[in-house]
């Protein structure tokens, strides 16, 4: 077990030593992850990631990411990606405003004319919407 020197002078009130030697560098293979938000490159949260642990961390990241980002208009798509292959991919449920409410009864080609140019709304909004990422996303990764 890895033991820190602030864990170790907490638990003994400061009282206990802590010894350690350089283990020495050795060569490994790295590869670095991209998070991108509906297909846009977010720079900073790249990281570099050990090749063996790429998917694992991958994974854990998107669903951390999507459960911090707010839920918008339309559907946010995250992914992690290495070069062009997909590693991990989440996605954030867009809001659904009930565009029918005011209607009861009567023909359904209305509700379904006023749910068709929502459909149509919320497809332009998305073509031309940038995804805000809140600051918290980034003072965790």
């Amino acid at each position: 077990a890895v033991v820190s020197t602030q864990s170790t002078g907490m638990l003994s009130s400061g009282y206990a030593t802590c010894d350690m030697e350089e283990g020495g560098f050795r060569e490994t293979d790295l590869t670095r992850v991209d998070v991108l938000f509906n297909g846009q490159m977010v720079e900073g949260l790249s990281m570099i990631v050990r090749s063996d642990v790429v998917r694992d961390v991958s994974r854990e990241t998107v669903t951390e990411i999507a459960k911090m980002m707010p839920r918008e208009l339309y559907k946010i798509v995250i992914q992690c990606v290495v070069g062009n292959k997909v590693q991990a991919r989440a996605e954030v449920k867009p809001l659904r405003k009930d565009v029918t409410k005011a209607l009861y009864g009567g023909d359904k080609t209305r509700a379904m004319k006023l749910l068709a140019r929502q459909r149509e709304g919320k497809k332009k909004l998305k073509d031309s919407a940038v995804v805000k990422v809140p600051k918290t996303v980034f003072r965790k990764f």
